[in-house]
């Protein structure tokens, strides 16, 4: 078993749209699901993450395209919150071009507004 993380209230408070009642806390999954494996921080809110959700085709409220069908941007306070904590970092071989998802990323976003 994994040893629990501590994660702010006020960061689960902002943790609006989970539906499976924090089981990352405890368990480190998502469900019954690994948690995304995060390839990078975005910035202070958003992590590229690989997709676990994907690959069963679930849906998660949290997950971004990143122009990408490997790489997502994940907005999970939780799950941001987490990261920080734990001790895991990819090397920078593993990490897409950040100027490439953040172009992609930008793309999408103005495509979602209609301009």
């Amino acid at each position: 078993m994994i040893e629990p993380f501590v994660v702010a209230g006020e960061v689960l408070i902002t943790t609006t749209k989970c539906h499976h009642d924090f089981s990352c806390i405890t368990s480190g999954q998502c469900g019954n699901m690994p948690m995304c494996k995060v390839q990078s921080v975005f910035d202070k809110n958003m992590l590229y993450v690989e997709s676990m959700s994907e690959k069963k085709n679930i849906a998660c409220p949290y997950k971004m395209s990143a122009g990408s069908t490997i790489v997502h941007i994940c907005t999970c306070p939780t799950h941001h919150a987490i990261y920080r904590q734990s001790a895991v970092s990819m090397s920078r071989k593993n990490r897409p071009s950040d100027n490439a998802v953040t172009r992609n990323f930008a793309k999408t976003r103005m495509s979602e507004d209609g301009t």
